[in-house]
């Protein structure tokens, strides 16, 4: 705290206008509780938000949030700790003014608000109930912000589980297929041959562009798709036939063929096959022929769709025709037999796509071996047919049971039926040919489904749920424990220096009036330029003494030259504050030649430095300074009145008086110290190397 002398340096920064009998300052009752209320809205919304995510996220598939529940409670856990420090810091401000207001020690407030740092909180729990209690409440506070984002973390967790339920998907395909989808009556185009190399080979239908059916995840999607097929009615029969017969030699015993009948109506699509589909052990087989009679229609496939690849069952299909049927349709193409270019219809493009292929006939052979009949077979090659497929369906599982071993040595001649093959390879082709069409020619389905697979999904931990939620509850406790009686304050509180320094009469704000909150004081003399080399505050081209010089060389005797130029410099201060004008400031060094020791100093008009003349005795014996001189711009140099160092009546040393009009320019006793080169911004050389005040510029760290 400075003395009455101290305060009586400072001059008005400025005239004011405001009627000072009528000037009572602003209160801001209503900013406190609003910033309460703001800070404790959004802990609360946190608490609430984190509770609703985590119990709606709670087995629910991960994929089904757009943002995962675990970014979410990341930004809340960020979220939270902003808040709680807000409202902390105004609980410790509220704190510190209650104390103060009430009354207590400086030691106290040091803490209070000290109590808020950790490194400091030992100290804050012996310096009272009031710092003890900032300090517990920062623990409090410091623990929630550190552990809020973990818990939260804890509380949820991804977990694959294995699942089934119903989702809707989406298939562009045709119900129909359209003449010319093969090519024309007399050459197959490249889109058919394309898709009967699919159809042969068994590649995999994947996912179109622009399709929706890719089955989340790793699971399997189930359903029905409709989509161009065929309608048939198959007939067996069955007879004996005598392998060892004479008159069966050179019969047929497999055979598979289709041919494609016009003139009907609608046209239709004949499948024949011929094959033995038993023999005992006296060689005496069942000859089984098989007729299908094939036309076109829409039916309903049973699809299957794992990691993009679709899958039809046409088995189910197969066994199943009358189910599977949704309705029939007839082709123009179909019943075109002499115009060569005209469209290919979607059976005789069956047709030409599998019928050729898989055309083939075998005929019985008898011979002997050894002095012992035994039966096999020869292929026929008749025209465009494929002899081999009659070992493609030959039954070779009989001929390693042991207990047949006559059947295996004589006759081992029993075919699996090739119906069914064929006919799914149809399906298949017309299947195929349906989802390769255009888009133009072709439907977007939307049909249901059926998921089941494993998938991941979010899965909360109650009990870590009920720590977080109780960690964040008691750093909103802490909080408000600090903010009690927050009501009794009659004016918005912070620890700004402004603030502080006002409550305790700092000279330098008393021009703010009766403003105590900081903005309020910015707004009346934030305008004020202020320096402080260490020592001596300047401020209003006034120097306030901090007392430094006072209680260091001078403490040991009251009445040396040093303790009597300390209180000149004192006095001569005093004298200057009168004035009001003439006062200079600067920046100076202790050495020309040492830069690296420069440090700021300001002069005032009548002679009194920051700078202590002598830092170090040894210079003062060896004159190597000069006392400091002071000049004043524009006007005639006269030297400083020889000044009486001796106490009058006991009192401090008296400074002669000062002429009442005029401008007074000092010289030192020494002599001018030279300025400093490369010093920052700009000289007077009037002013003695000093800087003023007015070009001192603001920065945000301090520069010598």
């Amino acid at each position: 705290m400075a003395d009455g002398s101290s305060r009586s340096l400072l001059a008005p920064a400025r005239e004011y206008t405001k009627n000072q009998s009528a000037w009572r300052g602003q209160r801001s009752t209503y900013k406190l509780p609003t910033l309460i209320f703001t800070f404790l809205t959004l802990l609360v919304a946190c608490i609430i938000a984190s509770i609703f995510i985590l119990l709606r996220s709670h087995e629910h598939p991960v994929g089904s949030w757009a943002i995962r529940p675990s970014i979410l409670l990341s930004v809340l856990a960020g979220i939270y700790p902003i808040a709680l420090s807000g409202l902390f810091t105004a609980g410790v401000a509220v704190v510190w003014w209650r104390s103060i207001t009430h009354g207590t020690t400086l030691k106290t407030l040091h803490y209070i608000n000290a109590g808020a740092s950790p490194k400091d909180i030992p100290g804050a729990f012996l310096a009272g109930g009031h710092a003890r209690r900032v300090a517990l409440g920062a623990l409090v506070v410091f623990a929630a912000k550190l552990t809020i984002g973990p818990f939260l973390q804890q509380a949820t967790k991804p977990e694959l589980r294995d699942i089934t339920r119903d989702i809707t998907m989406s298939i562009r395909i045709a119900s129909e297929i359209p003449d010319g989808a093969f090519g024309t009556v007399s050459a197959f185009q490249p889109q058919g041959i394309g898709i009967q190399q699919d159809t042969f080979f068994g590649y995999n239908l994947t996912v179109k562009d622009g399709a929706q059916f890719h089955c989340p995840g790793n699971g399997t999607c189930e359903g029905n798709v409709t989509a161009a097929g065929i309608n048939f009615v198959c007939s067996s029969e069955s007879a004996p036939f005598d392998l060892f017969d004479p008159g069966e030699n050179f019969s047929t015993v497999f055979s598979i063929d289709m041919e494609l009948q016009p003139e009907t109506s609608p046209p239709q699509l004949l499948f024949d096959s011929t094959y033995i589909s038993a023999v005992d052990d006296n060689c005496i087989g069942t000859l089984t022929t098989t007729n299908c009679n094939i036309i076109l229609a829409t039916m309903l496939y049973p699809v299957r769709i794992r990691n993009g690849i679709l899958r039809p069952n046409f088995t189910h299909v197969f066994h199943n025709p009358t189910t599977a049927i949704v309705k029939n349709y007839t082709s123009a193409g179909d019943a075109e037999m002499e115009n060569p270019k005209a469209f290919m219809g979607p059976l005789r493009g069956a047709l030409e796509a599998v019928g050729m292929i898989y055309r083939t006939k075998a005929h019985l052979i008898q011979r002997q071996i050894d002095g012992i009949d035994v039966v096999g077979y020869n292929f026929m090659t008749e025209d465009r047919s494929a002899p081999f497929w009659a070992n493609m369906f030959l039954n070779t599982s009989l001929l390693g049971d042991p207990g047949r071993a006559e059947f295996i040595r004589r006759c081992p001649l029993v075919w699996y039926s090739p119906v069914e093959y064929v006919m799914t390879v149809v399906l298949a082709l017309m299947f195929r040919t349906a989802y390769a069409l255009s888009p133009e020619l072709t439907g977007n389905q939307t049909f249901d489904a059926v998921y089941s697979g494993e998938e991941l999904w979010n899965i909360t931990d109650f009990g870590w749920l009920a720590a977080s939620v109780a960690v964040m509850v008691c750093g909103i406790i802490a909080t408000m424990l600090l903010l009690w009686g927050w009501w009794q304050l009659d004016h918005y509180t912070s620890l700004s220096p402004l603030e502080t320094g006002k409550v305790f009469g700092a000279p330098i704000l008393t021009n703010a009036g009766p403003e105590q909150e900081a903005r309020a004081i910015i707004r009346e003399i934030g305008h004020e330029r202020v320096a402080h080399d260490g020592d001596e505050l300047v401020w209003n081209g006034t120097v306030y003494a901090t007392g430094v010089a006072a209680t260091t060389r001078n403490a040991r005797d009251p009445f040396s030259d040093d303790h009597r130029l300390s209180s000149l410099d004192t006095r001569m201060s005093a004298q200057s504050s009168l004035r009001g004008k003439g006062h200079r400031r600067g920046m100076s060094s202790v050495s020309d030649s040492s830069p690296s020791q420069a440090r700021p100093s300001f002069e005032h008009s009548l002679g009194v430095t920051t700078r202590r003349p002598y830092d170090d005795e040894a210079e003062l014996d060896s004159g190597q300074y000069g006392r400091p001189r002071s000049r004043s711009r524009g006007s005639d140099a006269i030297p400083m009145l020889p000044l009486s160092l001796s106490p009058v009546s006991g009192g401090s040393p008296q400074l002669p008086p000062i002429p009442p009009t005029g401008t007074i320019r000092m010289e030192a006793f020494g002599p001018t110290p030279r300025p400093r080169k490369g010093s920052r911004g700009e000289f007077d050389p009037l002013a003695g190397g000093k800087r003023p005040l007015s070009k001192i510029e603001e920065r945000g760290s301090p520069s010598p």
